[in-house]
């Protein structure tokens, strides 16, 4: 059996009760003490007395988890508020730990959360739910660390923190630890169903381009010349908006889109920085060689993305279901919908069912598998998302 339940509170004037009091809600249906705790919190909140508050009543609950730009249960999309999923089964096992610190060594703080888990597991572990920070260390690499151990086709799946769009500093959540800039996470075990779906609702316009000079998040030619001309070609004077400031309305309407080799579909990447010389800082990684559009994104698009995701997920229950549901969706999809965005969660809960435990955020990136087959995680993006919503569900 699988049981899990969700718990939240807003007492912003005194976190560490609303950590005790989110816990305490969502462990109340479970007769007995939860095996994990995942745990996502309002910068708002002080986070080391939220945690306190929860460990008060559960010392010895394995906790995980990351603060956020906007917290989501069942009922939606919520701010400044900590909430609390509470899991216990007889036929899974939760293993949590910490990687190294992502923003010194993203690969090798990906690969030490992956060997800690793996020694730790006393059960083969399936799949990881992850929580990272990416305000200085690239979630790629970080990806590419956990399949390093795990191997290419295993299932990570999560989000990085968030802080409410101050990007400032996140924190990410281990026991009775508020760390910042590393990798934490849970390895799951058992007999378990997994079910995960991404999309984001961008088209493609235009003709494909050709990645020609690129390291990193940095992309510094398309077709030979500086990168920012893409824009130049096909928005004309509004590309200058582009310019004016982090994650402008231009860049969420018209980021880029990767094709990577063997993916299906396109990676989003979005411009956050246009450098003097035209090159530009992506929010994730740009791989040279790769072709690349224009996207252009809508706050219709985006919301009926979100409904098709959750749609392909319950179609994988067979008419049952979840008894979990973890979301992550892009800050940028927060900026674009504006005042619509508690319009994306009502239709994931609309398809998934008020039921089903919701736990999840907006985060500063998406950790899910690509669709389609990845032969080298060196040379092509292994799971690391922009601008999209990420839906795990498990089940029995």
């Amino acid at each position: 059996m699988i049981r899990a339940n969700v718990g939240s509170s807003n007492k912003v004037q005194s976190p560490m009760e609303a950590g005790k009091e989110a816990a305490q809600k969502a462990s109340q249906t479970l007769g007995a003490s939860p095996d994990l705790f995942i745990v996502l919190s309002s910068v708002a909140m002080h986070h080391p007395e939220v945690i306190n508050g929860i460990r008060q009543s559960f010392p010895q609950t394995p906790l995980i988890g990351c603060s956020t730009s906007g917290e989501i249960s069942v009922s939606g999309l919520i701010r400044e508020s900590v909430v609390v999923m509470a899991l216990k089964s007889d036929q899974m096992g939760f293993t949590v730990a910490k990687g190294g610190n992502a923003r010194e060594n993203a690969r090798q703080a990906g690969r030490t959360l992956a060997e800690n888990i793996k020694q730790s597991s006393p059960e083969e572990v399936t799949s990881l739910l992850l929580f990272s920070d990416v305000m200085g260390a690239s979630g790629t690499e970080l990806t590419r660390g956990v399949l390093d151990v795990f191997g290419k086709d295993f299932m990570v799946v999560g989000g990085a923190a968030g802080d409410d769009m101050n990007f400032k500093d996140t924190h990410e959540y281990f026991n009775d630890e508020v760390l910042s800039g590393y990798a934490v996470g849970v390895g799951l075990s058992g007999q378990y169903k997994k079910v995960f779906g991404a999309k984001h609702g961008w088209e493609k316009v235009g003709a494909a381009k050709k990645v020609t000079k690129a390291k990193g998040t940095i992309v510094y030619e398309i077709d030979g010349k500086p990168a920012f001309e893409i824009y130049r070609d096909y928005l004309g004077e509004k590309a200058e908006e582009l310019k004016k400031g982090f994650l402008t309305y231009a860049s969420m309407t018209y980021p880029l889109g990767m094709s990577a080799p063997g993916v299906e579909g396109y990676m989003i990447r979005v411009p956050l920085v246009i450098n003097p010389d035209g090159s530009m800082v992506l929010g994730a990684e740009a791989v040279e060689g790769t072709n690349v559009n224009i996207m252009m994104g809508s706050q219709q698009n985006a919301i009926n993305a979100a409904e098709e995701a959750a749609r392909n997920v319950v179609a994988e229950f067979n008419g049952k279901k979840p008894e979990a549901l973890f979301i992550s969706s892009c800050v940028s999809r927060l900026k674009l919908l504006g005042p619509n965005a508690p319009k994306e969660i009502e239709k994931v809960v609309a398809v998934t069912g008020k039921e089903t435990p919701t736990i999840g955020f907006y985060s500063y990136g998406q950790h899910a598998p690509v669709y389609g087959i990845v032969n080298d995680i060196n040379s092509c993006d292994p799971g690391f998302y922009e601008a999209s919503i990420v839906l795990f569900a498990i089940g029995e």
